[in-house]
């Protein structure tokens, strides 16, 4: 009985041998590069014992296959690829994105999971349609008034401190304030009371280890489900959910503002307003926050064209008597350049992921290299806005005159 429960064992551990050798040789079959895979694990072992994040292998990828367009990984027993071609990214990303409109990040955190981000796309699509309405122009300037108090209260805020400043820890007051009050309805003088609601919102969800819970996230969404670990970090806490509730109950007078979308989304579900809210703050509050720290470094390291930045803001306030009017914002070229060049060279989301959704491909050339469409897909976002600034260098200095590239 043993001997015969020892040869079936035996059987079954080598016929599941040659299934997982199977399953590794799809990118060999493809003649596609690629990492040799680990028995079972593939090509994740090093971010499953937390060596390195998802960011890292990424870019290791990139930077060690500089020929290829393509590079296969296997998520476990997975194939996955690599996108470095520009071309096939465009085709991917912007005229084919209906076949890769699939998410494989799935939040525990039943607040996080209803952001458009993180949405498959019959919901995307959905929460689209309902929020867009709140980021017309005319909601925008209906706002101005408010970001210009943010920004008059920070400017006295900087000039009655005579101590160093982390332009992190600025920023992040910034849009802090700026998403309380144009979002949330919400007075939270930050920069005269040094302390900021939005701050300890951030803290408490433990946003500094997102790179760790990413990719347990990524990898092990079951078990985070059990552990209650949320793909941003910690659950939603609470006291968001308070303040939000209590905005929105306090709320008397219809202004058709964003705390009155929320209202009325309240009614019709308890969960979705909170969802909403909670995707303004992380796209207008963190990742504004960041943007905002990345453009504040370039300008210090191109003292020339922090200068020239400040000259345009002087012209536009001599001409419009104001910085903060529509009018004004929409003269602003350079600075506009300014931001759009930080972000081209600070990524501050580092990766792209997606999934294939349909069968079939109008390009040969995709469709040679992403024939199971199954897999998922990637893109590392840090190494082509980075070191692809050298790859178009001749194109950039072509253009920078015209197009005003400060950087």
């Amino acid at each position: 009985m043993i001997i015969i429960a020892a040869v079936f064992l035996l059987g079954f551990i080598f016929a599941y041998y040659l299934h997982v050798k199977r399953k590794h040789e799809f990118w060999q079959d493809q003649g596609v590069p690629h990492p040799k895979p680990v028995l079972l694990f593939g090509n994740i072992i090093k971010m499953i014992t937390l060596q390195c994040t998802l960011s890292e292998f990424l870019n290791s990828l990139y930077r060690n296959y500089q020929d290829s367009p393509f590079v296969g990984f296997y998520n476990f027993l997975t194939p996955a690829i690599v996108l470095r071609d520009p071309e096939v990214i465009e085709y991917c990303l912007v005229k084919n994105f209906d076949s890769f409109s699939a998410t494989l990040i799935r939040p525990a955190d039943p607040i996080v999971k209803l952001n458009p981000f993180f949405c498959e796309e019959r919901m995307w699509k959905a929460l689209r349609k309902l929020l867009a309405p709140n980021f017309s122009s005319l909601k925008i300037k209906l706002m101005l008034d408010r970001m210009e108090r943010v920004g008059k209260n920070m400017t006295s805020y900087l000039e009655g401190n005579n101590c160093s400043i982390r332009a992190d820890e600025l920023a992040f007051m910034f849009t802090g304030n700026n998403v309380m009050v144009c979002a949330y309805g919400v007075d939270n003088e930050s920069f005269l009371s040094n302390s900021s609601i939005m701050n300890g919102i951030r803290d408490s969800m433990s946003m500094g280890t997102m790179p760790i819970t990413h990719t347990l996230g990524l990898f092990f969404p079951n078990l985070c489900k059990m552990l209650n670990i949320s793909y941003m970090g910690k659950q939603v806490p609470e006291s968001f959910k308070n303040l939000i509730a209590r905005v929105v109950e306090d709320r008397k007078v219809d202004k058709k503002e964003f705390v009155d979308f929320l209202k009325e989304s309240k009614m019709k579900n308890d969960l979705t307003f909170l969802g909403h809210a909670m995707a303004f703050f992380l796209d207008g509050y963190e990742t504004s926050a960041n943007l905002l720290t990345y453009a504040l470094l370039e300008l210090a390291r191109n003292p020339s064209v922090q200068i020239q930045a400040q000259n345009e803001l002087d012209d536009i306030n001599s001409a419009k008597k104001s910085i903060y009017s529509y009018e004004a914002l929409k003269d602003m070229s350079y600075l506009e350049s300014v931001v759009f060049e930080a972000v081209q060279r600070n990524a501050w989301c580092l990766y792209q992921m997606h999934m294939g959704t349909k069968d079939l491909f109008e390009s040969k050339k995709v469709r040679k290299y992403l024939y199971q469409l199954r897999q998922f897909i990637e893109m590392p976002n840090t190494i082509l806005t980075h070191i692809n600034l050298t790859l178009f260098a001749l194109v950039r200095r072509a253009v920078a005159e015209e197009l005003n590239i400060p950087f």
